[in-house]
């Protein structure tokens, strides 16, 4: 995994059988573009209804994917299988070609942004290991040389992959403003490989392990009235530590993954048939007007509108 690229093997030696293997229907609401070479973005939006499974063979490449909406299962070379849920960022890396499966669930929404970078573009800024991602991300399911990890998404990547789906501009404008976006959000993922910020207290192994159990509490009590203090009291850990290590483990403030979540529960809830101000007071908020105002910024539609299309 230390290596980014085989240059025994290209681009041009490896075959992409993706689309090959992809039903008409994915195929047909697939949007992708290529950038400059080295960059490409691969957008979908579809309901799907039924299942798909896609085997897949591809070149060497360095992937995030953001699951706005989706279920499923990612796998590489028969290693173990990824859950991928709506809220979720997915970072893979082939320093060579790479055979996978994937598997989206039927009777969802699949809502997913694919931003792909050639591994000699991430040679040219200097990348020549990426092994310190992995701890910064909850769940990895990588197989010998090839990685596969995922974490919730931040909010600002979250905002990034917004703004390329959104792109109104055509032509060079375009092209400039998606290479642009693409640019930044491998810089929310690669920022970890920077030095470490030597004004952040350390973290043992035992309080990233305590960090995870306040993750755990969140994803099981998100309904709670949790607060930085109250939680670092229910792990056993100082609120400094408990702020880094939120930062460092789901590159998330505590408020926000607390926020995310809950609002992330609400979506299940309402496709479940609940009442607007019953799902806002099950996941924790008070106020149905201030829940209704998070999840259509959140989501771009409102809670009630997004229960019609369920």
């Amino acid at each position: 995994m230390d290596t980014i690229y085989n240059q025994s093997l290209s681009n041009a030696e490896s075959k992409d059988v993706f689309r090959d293997n992809v039903s008409r229907e994915i195929r047909e609401a697939a949007q992708s573009e290529q950038l400059g070479g080295n960059i490409e973005i691969n957008t979908l939006d579809l309901r799907l209804k039924e299942d798909h499974i896609i085997e897949t063979e591809g070149p060497p490449t360095f992937c995030i994917a953001v699951f706005l909406d989706g279920y499923g299962q990612l796998s590489i070379d028969q290693g173990p299988p990824l859950n991928i849920e709506p809220g979720m960022t997915v970072v893979f890396h082939a320093p060579v070609s790479a055979n996978g499966r994937t598997l989206f669930l039927g009777n969802h929404r699949l809502h997913c942004l694919d931003m792909r970078y050639s591994p000699e573009y991430l040679c040219s800024f200097g990348v020549d290991s990426l092994t310190r991602l992995i701890p910064m991300f909850q769940h990895n399911c990588s197989v010998a040389d090839f990685m596969m990890l995922a974490r919730p998404t931040s909010a600002r990547l979250l905002s990034i992959a917004k703004e390329i789906m959104n792109c109104s501009m055509t032509g060079l404008a375009r092209n400039v403003f998606l290479q642009a976006k693409a640019l930044e959000a491998l810089s929310q993922v690669l920022e970890v490989l920077e030095q470490p910020d030597t004004n952040q207290p350390k973290l043992s192994k035992a309080d990233q392990q305590k960090v995870q159990q306040a993750i755990q509490l969140i994803d099981q009590e998100y309904q709670a009235a949790w607060t930085i203090p109250r939680l670092a009291r229910e792990v056993g850990l100082n609120e400094r530590k408990l702020k880094t290590g939120f930062h460092r483990l789901v590159q998330s403030t505590v408020h926000n993954y607390l926020e995310e979540t809950r609002l992330n529960a609400a979506r299940t809830l309402l496709a479940d048939g609940a009442k607007v101000t019953d799902v806002a007071m099950a996941v924790g908020y008070a106020n149905p007007s201030h829940f209704a105002k998070r999840f259509k910024q959140r989501f771009d539609t409102s809670p009630s509108q997004w229960a019609l299309i369920q």
